[in-house]
């Protein structure tokens, strides 16, 4: 079994450091090449860029040990992998380790330096990210002599290829094909594969605080990184091995060409989802009906929101609270515009048009939909399910949507009478000591 497990080890190494070889070739020696033409040179740029992109990941594969058997043959293919993309493995390797040990917090995590506070920020933090590792390192006193020197010699060194790139094809051919793909290959691996690997910046359980690409496209596309949370909670495991952890991307997604991303809530946020979809739908009605708060139309909205916002939260945590907060203002407005108006009537002594019936009742039937929405997708995510037959997240999404809106039928049946008018009775009678009083008896 050890032997077996060594073959695969060094197997996974010839293949990593084959794609490492492959990369500088074709990311440096296309540089002699002269495109010409428009769309030579865009084919020239967006293919350098793919290449810079997976020598990042091979990288990624160094600072964990997948790329030899020992720390200097690590450190060696880890420096080439980089050399294209102008960035000193010595300062990679020592932040990557910080950033797993303090994932997501703030002053602890060398790569919450994404967590952005407007968008326009993104591409210029993402050109910036790997290099803002030295001053963050600088700031907290951990660059001693060693690092420092092994900083110099892994400047140099690139330094040196790129002095011999200037020679070989000039300056504009340089400047021509490296620039933009440095551009783009920054934005292409902080954007996607790491910032929305770990949007939310939860600090909760590990399994909260990364998220996972569906899909074999995305794991191939790049190489393993798309399954963030899985690297997270098992970085012994090289790109290859985590082959057997890729699930199947969902319906609507293009067989995984359009990413989807699997998003472990904390609980907190679990949380704060019921009480939205609560306050959707309770808030739209005045207290001083209180059927209201479970008929009218703005519970409608409130389970709208809930069936709606986990599917936007699945890709964006900014989505999610923005069709949420839509939802919880839809049925402010239409709970209340039509809440009052039935119970305007009510309060006349009239009866309810069959039209706000049919709409306090489907109100009623679609907010238990959206309750039993909410419902699996809080079972989806907190089992990471994925089975077969009846245990698959269509089938747990079907039940919980049908028994939710089973049980709102159940609920506007118990309330059905309410839609009628109270009826008054006003009798005069004699009470005690031949007091004259008068009885008055509601009928609801």
């Amino acid at each position: 079994m050890r032997a077996e497990r060594k073959s695969d080890r060094r197997r996974t190494y010839l293949v990593s450091r084959s794609i490492i070889c492959l990369i500088i070739g074709g990311s440096m020696g296309s540089l002699l090449w002269v495109p010409t033409g428009t769309l030579q040179y865009t084919l020239d740029i967006l293919v350098r860029t793919y290449l810079l992109f997976l020598g990042t990941v091979m990288a990624h594969e160094g600072v964990h040990g997948h790329l030899g058997g020992t720390k200097r043959a690590n450190s060696l293919w880890g420096r080439i992998a980089l050399i294209p993309s102008l960035v000193p493995f010595t300062n990679f390797r020592r932040t990557h380790h910080l950033h797993h040990a303090h994932t997501n917090e703030p002053d602890s995590d060398p790569d919450f330096f994404m967590k952005s506070r407007h968008p326009i920020e993104i591409p210029f933090r993402a050109l910036a990210m790997p290099h803002q590792w030295y001053f963050w390192l600088k700031r907290r006193n951990m660059l001693n002599g060693k690092h420092r020197r092994d900083l110099y010699i892994n400047y140099a060194v690139i330094a040196g290829v790129y002095a011999a790139a200037f020679l070989l094809v000039g300056p504009a051919r340089l400047a021509i094909g490296i620039v933009p793909a440095l551009i783009l290959v920054s934005i292409l691996l902080w954007y996607p594969f790491a910032l929305k690997t770990h949007e939310g910046h939860s600090v909760g359980s590990s399994e909260t605080r990364s998220h996972d690409y569906y899909g074999h496209f995305l794991y191939w596309f790049s190489l393993g990184l798309s399954l963030h949370r899985v690297h997270h909670e098992k970085p012994q495991l090289s790109w290859i091995e985590l082959k057997s952890y890729v699930r199947p991307a969902p319906g609507g997604s293009w067989g995984g060409f359009i990413p989807r991303r699997d998003i472990r809530l904390p609980d907190r946020v679990r949380t704060s989802l019921v009480l939205w979809l609560l306050i959707g739908g309770i808030a739209a009605s005045p207290a001083a009906a209180q059927w209201r708060a479970l008929s009218t139309t703005g519970y409608a909205a409130g389970g709208l929101a809930a069936a709606v916002g986990p599917a936007f939260a699945a890709n964006s945590y900014e989505g999610g609270w923005t069709a949420l907060a839509a939802g919880l203002g839809g049925g402010l407005v239409v709970g209340w515009l039509i809440g009052d108006s039935a119970g305007d009537r009510l309060e006349r002594g009239e009866a309810l048009s069959n039209g706000h019936k049919h709409a306090i009742r489907a109100g009623t039937v679609m907010a238990g939909a959206g309750v039993g929405a909410l419902a699996s997708f809080l079972v989806i995510n907190g089992s990471g399910a994925g089975g077969e037959g009846i245990a698959s997240d269509e089938s747990i999404f079907g039940s919980f949507v049908a028994g939710g809106a089973a049980l709102g039928v159940l609920t506007q049946a118990l309330l059905d009478s309410r839609l009628e008018p109270a009826a008054l009775t006003v009798v005069p009678a004699v009470g005690g000591q031949g007091r004259t009083e008068i009885a008055l008896t509601v009928t609801l």
